[in-house]
């Protein structure tokens, strides 16, 4: 809650649940994984990587941690975890988790720092075998650049959006209230949001509607507060991109139909987050 601004029932179910079940999902996978095939007269045998650098984004912190660091152990992979330094806390104390449960030195590792330094130290070090990366397109091409003189192996999930496609037929409340359950996850802050809907432009003004309709269920505010469904966005920076998109919007000739009542809310949130966060 205090590094991303995620509310209280999101961070529970993505950031506590979601790792707990990747580690127990992998783990149980290892008991029952065939390491060792014949095939003919052919003996295969599956082995980890090596050493495997995790770059990790911001928006999902340690659930996307988990899902690179817990394959890779139980393949008995040594890992270094390479944070955004947007929010890099929650992977240190991840490794105050594994030194007290006495892992051996050396096979989980973090360090902390911007992309452009260690990402690309780790891309580039010849004794790094594999790249897991989440992070965005460009992030993804500089890192397959670096890679490829030690011709390291590669697992990239890179940026995205998704459009919402409308039919004709569409139920438009059902429709417009699962696009912007989607849209506002974790304050809009996910690769896969539907940030965009398609509608036939005869039900444009319906969907607008809707919209306004919908919008009522979100309740902004610190993220510590019960009932809170939207929290901050994660940094003064992602404000700025987003205030400067939905501008370049209205300059390209969009029209704000949620801009008053937006308005109101972002108050109330500012005002939330600035107590939550106090140095006091």
């Amino acid at each position: 809650m205090a590094e991303l601004g995620m509310p209280r029932g999101m961070v529970e179910e993505m950031q506590v649940g979601l790792p707990l079940t990747e580690s127990r999902f992998h783990a149980a996978s290892a008991r029952t994984f065939e390491w060792e095939e014949i095939i003919g007269n052919s003996v295969v045998i599956r082995e980890g990587v090596g050493v495997v650098a995790a770059i990790t984004p911001w928006n999902y912190p340690l659930v996307q941690i988990m899902r690179k660091v817990a394959p890779a152990l139980v393949t008995g992979c040594t890992v270094v975890v390479k944070p955004s330094e947007v929010t890099p806390l929650n992977a240190l104390i991840l490794a105050e988790v594994v030194e007290a449960v006495a892992l051996p030195a050396g096979v989980f590792n973090v360090v902390t720092g911007y992309g452009s330094a260690v990402g690309e130290a780790l891309a580039a070090h010849p004794d790094v075998d594999m790249i897991s990366l989440t992070g965005s397109t460009r992030a993804g091409h500089r890192v397959s650049e670096l890679a490829a003189p030690t011709v390291k192996r590669l697992a990239l999930e890179l940026g995205g959006k998704s459009p919402m496609i409308v039919l004709d037929d569409a139920d438009m409340d059902k429709a417009v209230e699962g696009t912007l359950n989607w849209c506002y996850l974790n304050s809009g802050q996910t690769c896969s949001a539907l940030t965009r809907m398609l509608v036939p432009r005869s039900r444009v003004a319906e969907a607008e509607e809707a919209a306004v309709r919908a919008s009522a269920q979100f309740v902004v505010g610190s993220p510590s507060d019960d009932g809170v469904t939207i929290g901050p966005l994660v940094s003064e920076v992602q404000k700025g991109r987003v205030l400067a998109l939905i501008q370049k919007g209205v300059d390209e000739g969009a029209r704000l139909v949620l801009d008053a009542v937006m308005a109101r809310r972002s108050t109330k949130r500012a005002t939330s987050y600035d107590r939550l966060c106090s140095p006091t």
